[in-house]
């Protein structure tokens, strides 16, 4: 199918594709535009890997929007193209990326606390499996 539609299986049918997808739909950020200072320029259609037509849009609100950003960053415009909370509050790049990192350490540490994050295997083993990776007992069974 990707030989007729270009990102057949990453648009339609990949798994992770549908996890991003509910996770855009359920972020609390999304792309905005200001029609107002828009240029018509286009260059945010171009730049967006989903092929979405962000130019025609008030709110990027599409499954297929990952939040990478690319649109707002190759808009010749100031203050045209933002990421915002859904009350429409301007949201830095930097901020939410250090939000998404403290969700992940959070959850770490909760997991590490809990117990959950554990596993049987000591750091020896480790040193000893790791030693003797290349060996045959770890290659690929064809070769």
């Amino acid at each position: 199918s990707s030989i007729f539609v270009e990102g057949a299986w990453c648009r339609y049918l990949c798994p992770y594709g549908a996890l991003l997808g509910l996770a855009s739909w359920f972020s609390p950020t999304k792309i905005t535009r200001q029609a107002e200072t828009c240029v018509d320029c286009h260059l945010c259609d171009k730049a967006c890997p989903a092929r979405l037509m962000v130019s025609q849009m008030d709110v990027v609100n599409s499954p297929e929007c990952t939040g990478c950003l690319d649109c707002v960053a190759v808009c010749p415009k100031e203050n045209t193209l933002d990421l915002t909370t859904f009350r429409r509050r301007r949201v830095s790049p930097l901020a939410t990326a250090a939000a998404i990192l403290g969700l992940f350490l959070a959850g770490y540490a909760g997991a590490q606390v809990t117990g959950i994050w554990a596993n049987e295997i000591s750091d020896e083993a480790y040193v000893n499996h790791v030693s003797r990776i290349h060996s045959a007992q770890y290659g690929h069974p064809g070769s």
